[in-house]
């Protein structure tokens, strides 16, 4: 399955891999930065087997846009990221002034050999095999597969935590969510026992996101009771038509993907919009951070849930 928040990536790179390839023939030539000296000190497991990266990474490049909280989570600041993030309110001046590596669905290798980094973090979905070999050209590249929508972000988050040489690091913030959790299962129990859905628009149809997505298991740490057809359910979403969305009826609280400013996207505003979604008897809830991928999205998550279940 696809994540919904990367439907686009694989045509993306696909119609990139040309132009991928001579970016970086104009990166290897004449005035390019010089390549950081060989890391040394620790080996890490990725896809492509272990990578000796530095004992503690200084200059990170992230290249997936689920991987720049995780490495903000654990005090580190990313030198160059991605376009498209959206980033909670405390890093949002922080993402306006980072440089930028092109698109996820396409780096631009110039700018990435610029920033000289001495670590790249990546997904399969974002770097191919052609890439990949330009990339380790420039530095160590640490590429770990994910299941999408958010799925494993606390084995992730531990991943590439140990990853930048920060594993330690990752404590506090994860006290502080468990913290949290169980500040909500107290203060909002009885909300909790409602039924919740979870829903991600995509052009012309739905995600509805299963307990193993993100947010699902945000939900689950809380105690939360899912509708009928998220509930017991193993995977991360199954899609839905239109016309299938009455599937959704039993749930009381319906909570749907919005940006940062509260605005619909495109594809969830259609969906809103249709006869079969303004039926459903439960509350809908716009939350702009209902796509979770490390800790601090989970806490802005939790944040917004609290404020709704008050």
């Amino acid at each position: 399955m696809t994540s919904p928040s990367r439907v686009s990536r694989r045509s993306a790179l696909r119609s990139l891999a040309g132009a991928t390839g001579l970016a970086v023939l104009a990166v290897a030539g004449c005035g390019s930065p010089a390549r950081p000296a060989p890391a040394t000190g620790r080996t890490v497991a990725s896809v492509h087997g272990p990578i000796t990266v530095p004992a503690r990474a200084e200059r990170v490049v992230s290249l997936d846009l689920s991987k720049i909280q995780r490495v903000l989570d654990v005090g580190l600041e990313p030198v160059g990221v991605p376009t498209g993030w959206q980033p909670p309110t405390e890093h949002s001046d922080w993402y306006a002034r980072v440089a930028k590596t092109g698109t996820q669905a396409a780096p631009d290798v110039e700018a990435i050999a610029a920033l000289r980094p001495d670590l790249v973090l990546g997904s399969p979905q974002g770097i191919d095999d052609a890439l990949y070999a330009r990339l380790s050209a420039l530095a160590p590249t640490v590429v770990l597969a994910a299941p999408g929508a958010g799925a494993k972000w606390k084995e992730l988050s531990e991943a590439d935590a140990a990853a930048v040489g920060r594993a330690d690091a990752l404590t506090a913030i994860r006290t502080r969510y468990e913290a949290r959790v169980a500040q909500l299962r107290t203060d909002r129990s009885t909300a909790l026992r409602q039924r919740f859905a979870t829903v991600f628009g995509m052009p012309g149809s739905a995600y509805a996101l299963l307990p193993d997505a993100g947010p699902g298991i945000v939900l689950t740490d809380l105690g939360a009771t899912f509708c009928s057809l998220e509930a017991g359910r193993t995977g991360v979403f199954e899609q839905l038509s239109y016309e299938a969305l009455g599937r959704l009826s039993d749930a009381e609280v319906v909570l749907v993907d919005a940006q940062v400013d509260g605005t619909l996207t495109a594809p969830t505003a259609a969906l809103t919009a249709q006869p079969t979604f303004t039926a459903l008897p439960g509350r809908v809830a716009p939350l702009s951070h209902l796509l979770v991928f490390s800790y601090g999205e989970a806490l802005a998550l939790l944040d917004q849930l609290d404020d709704l279940l008050r």
